[in-house]
């Protein structure tokens, strides 16, 4: 055999070296991160801003949800609203120390937004009218990217309607349409069992939002 032939061969059996040691190192790098997240020694600070967002390490259950009508959970009923939020009001903690970090779950701030319309709807005293104006506008641009987000590719059957100015046009309510959800009630589990770990220093706070207008 030509002695170039040797050489593009042992070419090939170096880059292939190289890319197997790579692909272990890599994959070393994968379980110790996984290892140390699994006990507490992993800070998700670090990727705060990388573009894969941080999650809970939760692998949800699939579950279904029937959209109905309901009396409950209307425009004044406050403990029906209440009970939705879990212990901890929707935030976790991870970390101790320098490292400690607190989040709020995307879900619960959702949760917090739309209560937070209906307490607007059903007036609040003069001293808040001001934060209340950009609560809304932040809320409202929120949700709108958390509709998206999720996409919700589910049909609902349409039927044809009129508007207020007598012009025909197709409508859909909904009401009796099943969805693919993931197990909500999965992650309050989740969420209340984090908040056991912190729910004494939790008394030093005189309120919790999942949002607010001017961070601290």
């Amino acid at each position: 055999m030509p002695r170039g032939h040797y050489v593009v061969a042992a070419r090939m059996a170096h880059a292939a070296a190289f890319a197997l040691a790579g692909s272990i190192l890599l994959n070393c790098l994968g379980i110790l991160v996984h290892f140390s997240w699994l006990h507490g020694t992993y800070n998700p600070m670090h990727r705060l801003y990388d573009t894969k967002p941080i999650r809970l390490a939760l692998d949800l259950r699939s579950v279904a949800l029937e959209v109905v009508d309901s009396d409950r959970y209307g425009m004044h009923d406050d403990n029906d609203w209440a009970s939705v939020i879990p212990l901890g009001h929707g935030f976790v903690r991870f970390g101790e120390g320098e490292n400690q970090a607190y989040y709020a779950v995307s879900m619960y701030h959702q949760m917090h937004c739309l209560n937070s319309f209906r307490k607007m709807f059903n007036g609040r005293n003069a001293s808040r009218t001001n934060h209340d104006g950009q609560h809304a506008l932040h809320c409202l641009s929120y949700l709108r990217q958390m509709v998206l987000c999720s996409a919700d590719i589910t049909l609902e059957p349409a039927f044809s309607a009129r508007n207020v100015d007598g012009r025909k046009t197709q409508a859909a309510y909904g009401t009796g349409v099943t969805h693919e959800c993931r197990d909500w009630v999965q992650v309050r589990k989740h969420v209340e069992q984090n908040h056991e770990q912190w729910e004494e220093e939790e008394k030093i706070y005189v309120a919790t939002e999942a949002s607010a207008v001017q961070p601290e």
